[in-house]
């Protein structure tokens, strides 16, 4: 099941987040570019591409980003099974600033997240 779509802005590959993972399509072949172990039982429910061409892809237990072939976790930092599902990262957007905006909710840890210069800070009610 496909859960998102996002367009790479300056090649216009498309990339499919879906609960097996991030596919890439690039209008003649599609290529899984996630491992099954970095998104094993953990669907992708949203993906965001920068201005500068970063991908960022929000599951059911976290934000991770695509970086030299490989995603990495990024909120919460590490994984831990028993409380993944608390940290459900929503949608991404892109300030003026270049930084990010990246909801999390319907968990204990509902808010905002504010991602600049590899700094998180941590806004809720």
């Amino acid at each position: 099941m496909v859960y998102d779509v996002w367009r790479k802005q300056k090649n216009g590959e498309l990339f499919f987040g879906s609960n097996h993972g991030v596919l890439l399509y690039d209008g003649i072949n599609w290529e899984s570019i996630a491992l099954d172990s970095v998104f094993k039982n953990h669907i992708v429910t949203n993906l965001f591409v920068t201005e500068s061409d970063e991908i960022y892809a929000s599951t059911d237990s976290g934000l991770y980003k695509y970086n030299n072939q490989n995603w990495k976790r990024l909120f919460p930092e590490s994984y831990n099974s028993k409380i993944s599902k608390l940290y459900k990262v929503g949608k991404i957007q892109q300030l003026n600033d270049g930084s990010l905006l990246i909801s999390t909710g319907q968990t204990f840890y509902s808010g905002l997240l504010h991602l600049k210069d590899n700094q998180f800070t941590f806004y809720s009610s």
